[in-house]
């Protein structure tokens, strides 16, 4: 295991800025400081759900957006405390309730063809890790229509929200997608891949170190 974790970590450095998409007008000066996390005092607006867009989602079929843990363990800090609308039906997620089962979060979107590309890898494993790991995804500074669309092309199914925004930026430090982080139980992050997520096996590597996960 200590020879995989090595191995792991030299690719990691060795691509961590390869394969990334830049945000829409994005510059090295719009990055917030890590400082900057969101009060989730507000709530992310929705999209907009007129029958054209509920169409659409019902048509998709995205599983139900998690509900969180209630009162999560403030004395260990997860995930920022930022709360994104659905991308799909279900309820918005504050981010720091996501606890109790591994998790792997992919920001992504649809202008983004590295995105585009490792989908259906991330796809496969939801599918085939069904109660063992859940997934959720992140559409980053994206058109939640084009977000929907792009999803029920490739045939997606575990769920996502929405960041129109870029809220998740500076606490989360996003250069760009996709960004896949691999989150313990407990809500704190283990590990992160930056760029495109180069075949299965360097996936399951990555769970299996992160997540203690066999894939």
């Amino acid at each position: 295991m200590a020879t995989l974790v090595k191995v792991v970590c030299l690719v990691l450095v060795s691509t961590f800025a390869l394969a990334a998409c830049s945000s829409p007008g994005d510059t090295a000066t719009d990055v917030a400081p890590r400082s900057s996390v969101d009060s989730g005092d507000g709530l992310a607006a929705p999209p907009p759900r007129d029958p054209a867009f509920q169409d659409l989602v019902d048509e998709v079929g995205l599983q139900l957006c998690p509900t969180g843990v209630e009162n999560p363990d403030a004395a260990l800090p997860g995930l920022p405390n930022i709360e994104l609308p659905c991308l799909g039906d279900g309820p918005s997620v504050n981010l720091s309730t996501l606890r109790g089962t591994p998790l792997v979060i992919n920001v992504w979107a649809s202008w983004c063809p590295p995105c585009i590309e490792e989908m259906p890898i991330l796809t496969q494993a939801a599918r085939e890790l069904a109660g063992e790991v859940s997934f959720i995804g992140i559409d980053y500074q994206d058109d939640p229509v084009k977000g929907l669309m792009l999803l029920d092309r490739m045939d997606v199914d575990f769920p996502s929200v929405v960041d129109t925004d870029a809220k998740i930026r500076g606490p989360l430090a996003i250069p760009g997608p996709p960004v896949t982080f691999f989150v313990r139980p407990d809500g704190t992050i283990a590990g992160r891949w930056d760029g495109v997520i180069p075949g299965r096996e360097a996936l399951a590597t990555m769970l299996s170190v992160y997540l203690g996960i066999t894939w």
